[in-house]
C-alpha cells in the first residue's frame, strides 16, 4: 500500500485540517488544505489522502485486513439516512470506495482509484470527500463515545 513516510513535514497541517473538518470548522479545514496545496502542491496528494484515512480507522478502532468484505453504506450526518454508494455524487462514491479500498488492505483497487482521477477539478472535489467523509467519521465515533461516557 502507498503509505506516507514518518511524519511528513505536513503532517501538522493535515491534521489541522481534519480536526477542523470534524468539528465543523469549514473555513479552516479549507485553509489547511490550501496551505498544503500552496506549499507541497499535488505529489503529496496521494500519501495526504491516506494518512486521512488511517488517522480515522485508528480513531475508529478499524484495523485494515485484507479480502475484508462488507457493505459501503454513507449515512448522513443531519439525518441518519442510510444511503448505498450509488445514491451517492462521484465524488463522495469515489472517496467512500477509497476508504473501502484500504480498510480491505487493496493496494490495487487502492491505486486505480487514485490513478482514475483525471483533472485538478476532479482531485479537488475528490480530496474534500475524502476529508469530509473522514471529519464526519471521527465526528460521529466521537459524538457515540461521548453518549456511552453519559
Amino acid at each position: 500500500m502507498c503509505s506516507a513516510r514518518k511524519n511528513p513535514v505536513w503532517t501538522p497541517l493535515a491534521a489541522q485540517a481534519l480536526v477542523a473538518t470534524r468539528d465543523e470548522r469549514w473555513t479552516d479545514a479549507r485553509a489547511a488544505v490550501q496551505r498544503i496545496a500552496d506549499q507541497f502542491g499535488a505529489n503529496v496528494i496521494p500519501d495526504l489522502l491516506l494518512a486521512w484515512i488511517d488517522t480515522t480507522l485508528t480513531h475508529t478502532g478499524i484495523v485494515p485486513q485484507r479480502d475484508r468484505t462488507f457493505r459501503l453504506a454513507f449515512v448522513e450526518a443531519a439525518t441518519g439516512r442510510v444511503s448505498t454508494a450509488e445514491d451517492m455524487g462521484p465524488a463522495q462514491r469515489w472517496a467512500g470506495r477509497l476508504l473501502a479500498a484500504r480498510v480491505a488492505d487493496d493496494e490495487t483497487q487502492f491505486r486505480v482509484l487514485l490513478n482514475s482521477v483525471s483533472s485538478a477539478a476532479q482531485w479537488s472535489a475528490h480530496v474534500a470527500a475524502v476529508l469530509n467523509l473522514c471529519g464526519t467519521t471521527l465526528r460521529r465515533a466521537r459524538n457515540h463515545q461521548e453518549d456511552r461516557n453519559g
